[in-house]
């Protein structure tokens, strides 16, 4: 949220998070950010399975996510550093997949049309997230490619 404040000053951005451990950290580098910029984001605890109840229709112009999409199974092969994050942070059940289902799903509605959904991947996860956004009513999907040319990034645009 804070990259996309700074590269798009007249942005309005909000940053959701569930964790009140997470959210704790999020606010003070809001915080940060707010000394020194205009334009901070607005931070909101929330459910994301749930929260798109509380979204007006048409609302966004652009959503970002880096949801949890690690596989359980995959869990214990991760490197060693990432276990200081808690494991509902990087684990998510369906196959790594829930959080894109719902996230698809459920906040397509408050895209306005012509507005982005972009998702950061988890590996071997492109096709199926590119599916996703299709079935839920995108197009001009795209995949990008991190430096070790695996899909990292997909998006879609509301049709």
């Amino acid at each position: 949220g804070l990259g996309i404040a700074q590269a798009l000053p007249n942005a309005r951005v909000m940053a959701v998070e569930l964790s009140e451990k997470a959210l704790v950290w999020l606010q003070k580098n809001v915080n940060g950010y707010a000394k020194t910029h205009k334009n901070a984001p607005e931070v909101v605890r929330a459910d994301v399975f749930a929260y798109y109840e509380e979204v007006l229709p048409e609302s966004f112009d652009l959503i970002l996510s880096n949801p949890p999409y690690v596989r359980e199974r995959a869990y214990a092969k991760l490197a060693q550093e990432l276990y200081f994050e808690p494991k509902e942070a990087l684990v998510a059940s369906e196959e790594g997949l829930a959080f894109y289902k719902a996230i698809a799903r459920n906040y397509g509605p408050a895209l306005k049309k012509g507005g982005w959904l972009v998702f950061e991947l988890g590996a071997g996860q492109g096709k199926e997230v590119a599916e996703l956004l299709f079935e839920n009513g995108c197009n001009n999907i795209g995949l990008e490619q991190d430096y070790a040319h695996k899909d990292r990034i997909a998006m879609g645009k509301k049709a």
